[in-house]
């Protein structure tokens, strides 16, 4: 039996509130205007939008497709809870906790992808069929259709926030050090630049 993965749950830090003659006001920048609100039960950090609706999962693991007025369409339920969502083309795909990542193209959930145990999910991002994941400890791996690794390694960094994928083959993943770029999304990975947010600009090897 599968033992159960080591999950990291991300926090978001809410911004500062102040009570005043009875209102709630917030110290941070000016919000865009509200048009609608949906109440997924529990912490959502997995979503997705695109022209024709909204993607978002929780960490219960319920899944909701909704038009753009907040009318659910359709929803999903999960074996753990919802890390993030992506698209590549007309296909949906989820990364969950447990390890899997699920097609939601069809009625029902299809397991696409199998994670390994020791990779602990952070984000994820598909082009072309070809799956890219970043986790905690800041690996990057890199996985084809037929849920073959192709190549992983580790960024300088740490605590791999986000992982997206081009159509040119390009790599880039965000971690505590910046961002680091590869090369080869179906070859051998080759680093071609990193960038320290707020300290160097990128720089191209």
């Amino acid at each position: 039996m599968r033992q159960k993965r080591t999950v990291t749950r991300r926090t978001i830090d809410a911004p500062v509130e102040t009570t005043s003659g009875g209102r709630t006001s917030s110290k941070s920048t000016p919000s865009a205007p509200l048009l609608w609100k949906f109440d997924t039960g529990s912490a959502a950090l997995g979503i997705y939008v695109d022209e024709h609706s909204c993607w978002v999962g929780n960490e219960a693991g319920r899944v909701f497709q909704l038009d753009h007025s907040g009318n659910v369409l359709q929803q999903f339920q999960l074996p753990d809870g919802v890390k993030c969502i992506v698209s590549d083309g007309d296909w949906i795909y989820v990364g969950c906790d447990d390890g899997n990542v699920y097609d939601l193209t069809g009625k029902f959930p299809r397991a696409a992808y199998e994670i390994d145990e020791k990779v602990d999910i952070y984000w994820l991002d598909i082009s072309n069929a070809m799956l890219a994941v970043s986790d905690a400890k800041g690996m990057v791996t890199v996985i084809n259709y037929e849920d073959e690794e192709q190549w992983a390694t580790k960024s300088t960094g740490v605590a791999g926030w986000m992982v997206r994928c081009d159509e040119q083959g390009y790599v880039y993943q965000g971690h505590s050090k910046g961002v680091t770029a590869y090369d080869g999304f179906e070859r051998r990975h080759n680093l071609v630049g990193e960038a320290n947010i707020g300290r160097h600009l990128f720089r191209v090897a």
